[in-house]
């Protein structure tokens, strides 16, 4: 998990293609967020996809979701989360 900016590694192809993929969410269609928290809200969607870390990335989201609140943005609850034990 890369877990700042700084860290990305720009010598390598992926590193490259991250750090474009952050300016771009960032400037086109979440300006309000900062490229930091945007690679966080990447670390969330990679540990949900790929099964990495679930109850990180749930803290995490939980945070996210926090920091969300303060700042004024509506909260996701109206968004119903599937039950996994079906």
């Amino acid at each position: 998990m890369i877990k700042d900016i700084q860290s990305i590694n720009i010598n390598t192809d992926e590193g490259k293609l991250l750090l474009a993929a952050i300016a771009k969410i960032h400037a086109e269609s979440q300006p309000a967020k900062t490229p930091p928290a945007i690679l966080k809200q990447l670390n969330m969607l990679v540990a949900v996809m790929f099964k990495v870390d679930t109850v990180g990335a749930y803290n995490n989201m939980v945070d996210a979701c926090k920091v969300n609140q303060k700042a004024g943005h509506p909260h996701p609850a109206s968004t119903p989360v599937p039950d996994k034990k079906k």
